[in-house]
């Protein structure tokens, strides 16, 4: 049972109670042996990505603190508690850094803004992992992965907790090395990790981990590419009948057990062990059933893992990774959750740090605290469009879901209006906001887009294909009349949009502040104006 004990609640303004709780000192012991990192899927940055997790039928899959902000300060010391006091002494981010466009679409808000920014930042270190699944690879050069070597550099070698193994290199991972090596070949990404280990060189250089079995096979190969160790991350379909869909979690051990056995006795790369204590995709798939799961996941079974890996441990390294702390819409989350509570962390720290582990109760935040860590709007799955034909979702921004700014920021509201109880406040500097779901349209298809807006604005929609990938395109051609006028009222930009492209199948509405004062904005418009052109 879950219960409350807000004593153990430690905030910035009492520090002195961190010290005198034997609970939270329990990190100084634990990272006497193993050092145990841990996955951080940081992309729960909206109400809307929470959606599929709050609706998930099968299991509650609430966290302890709520459907949380991930770049929120309080919500980024409360994690740190929660993995400190069982022994976690590193994150390992998950970094979706866009190499094409030079820009970290989603993925860097909690560690930029929240993780960084903690009083209780340094009890832990961090590392990267460069998630580098971009559909778009075609700008792979040498000179834009030096571009993100220096971003790197500059944003996170500069910090003192930034993770490093015992001979002063900085641990980066990469998630698919099998790209790297099928864009440049294998000497070209030995080159190229080469040239951004020299980039690198004045805060240590790069210790280069890649996310791949130990096979002799795969091990030589990457170890030619100059790559420095493996690891794994979660483990869906291993011991499992081929093409099952689902399948009990106590195969997994017996069927990747031998594979880390033989790789650690080849010796041909160092392995990072990585336990994980279950898999299950069908929240991000849908709630149709789709998706895989493994069945059975009792925290015994995780501790019994945790033992078993624990002994391939290289001995330069003596490094574990756990997969992950709350990636909850692939099962695969240790984070305390209302259901379960800390019970997987516990037989983790029971297993690893035997001699640490002292009873104690679940951190859980009051809810004065989740109303400032959470979002409280969560939508529905398939948020019900608006009646009368229009295709945007929450026109009238009346709800806390649907929207989004150009970049990192508060969403602000203003009760001067045109319909409705609120309007969008759009400061300069956050340059703009767009609609989150996205539209669909069809081929020779006319449309009808138009906003209110009090300020100087201009009104466009991006175009994305039919997996919702952006085209790195915009359309523009809106009636000018309104543009950007500024005299004090409420005026109502608008024009067609005309789909004359096969690969164009949703569109977006985005409205971009182009003055130096704030602008209000209201009640937009997409609406289907005639079959053809």
């Amino acid at each position: 049972m879950i219960t409350r004990n807000c004593n153990m609640l430690v905030k910035k303004e009492n520090k002195e109670s961190v010290s005198s709780n034997p609970v939270l000192e329990m990190k100084d012991s634990c990272r006497s042996s193993v050092k145990l990192g841990c996955y951080y899927f940081n992309n729960w940055v909206s109400p809307e990505v929470w959606s599929s997790i709050k609706y998930f039928k099968e299991e509650n899959l609430e966290p302890i603190l709520g459907y949380y902000r991930d770049d929120s300060v309080e919500v980024q010391e409360w994690h740190i508690r929660q993995a400190t006091q069982h022994g976690i002494s590193f994150w390992v981010f998950d970094w979706y850094y866009d190499v094409a466009s030079r820009t970290v679409p989603y993925g860097d808000a909690a560690l930029d803004n929240g993780f960084l920014n903690t009083g209780n930042c340094n009890d832990m270190e961090f590392a990267i992992m460069w998630c580098n699944e971009e559909k778009d690879i075609s700008g792979w050069t040498e000179e834009a992965l030096l571009d993100m070597t220096h971003i790197i550099c500059e944003r996170y070698l500069t910090k003192s907790n930034y993770l490093k193994t015992p001979d002063g290199r900085n641990y980066f991972e990469i998630t698919r090395p099998d790209r790297l090596i099928d864009h440049f070949g294998l000497q070209g990404t030995n080159t190229i990790l080469r040239k951004m280990n020299e980039a690198a060189a004045e805060y240590g250089g790069f210790y280069y981990v890649a996310i791949k079995y130990p096979t002799d096979a795969d091990a030589t190969e990457l170890k030619a590419a100059g790559f420095d160790a493996l690891t794994l991350y979660s483990y869906n379909n291993d011991g499992a009948p081929k093409g099952a869909m689902s399948a009990p979690y106590e195969t997994i051990l017996p069927a990747v057990e031998p594979i880390i056995r033989t790789g650690v006795k080849s010796g041909i790369l160092p392995v990072i062990p990585c336990v994980s204590p279950n898999w299950d995709s069908r929240p991000w798939a849908g709630l149709g059933g789709r998706g895989s799961w493994r069945t059975g996941s009792t925290p015994e079974l995780f501790a019994d893992m945790c033992v078993a890996l624990q002994k391939y441990t290289d001995p330069g390294l003596n490094m574990m990774l756990i997969g992950t702390w709350n990636e909850f819409g692939e099962g695969s989350h240790i984070e305390p959750t209302v259901a379960k509570g800390c019970k997987y962390l516990d037989a983790m720290q029971k297993a690893l740090f035997p001699d640490s582990y002292t009873e104690h109760e679940a951190l859980i935040p009051t809810e004065e605290e989740k109303v400032r860590m959470d979002y409280n709007d969560i939508p529905p799955v398939n948020p019900e469009k608006e009646q009368d034909g229009n295709l945007v979702i929450n026109p009238s921004f009346e709800r806390d879901y649907g929207w989004g700014i150009f970049g990192i920021g508060e969403m602000q509201y203003s009760e001067d209006c045109v319909d409705g109880k609120r309007s969008f406040v759009l400061p300069p500097v956050q340059m703009g906001v767009k609609s989150k779901y996205l539209i669909e349209v069809e081929l020779h298809a006319v449309y009808n887009l138009s906003v209110w807006v009090k300020g100087k604005a201009e009104m466009q929609c991006a175009l994305f294909d039919k997996d919702r990938m952006w085209l790195k395109k915009k359309y523009e051609k809106f009636d000018e009349c309104a543009q950007n006028r500024d005299d004090g009222r409420w005026v109502q930009l608008k024009g067609k949009f005309v789909n004359t492209e096969e690969d164009v199948v949703f569109i977006d509405i985005e409205i971009k502040n182009t003055g130096e004062a704030d602008v209000l904005v209201d009640l937009a418009e997409v609406r289907r104006f005639e079959s053809g052109i």
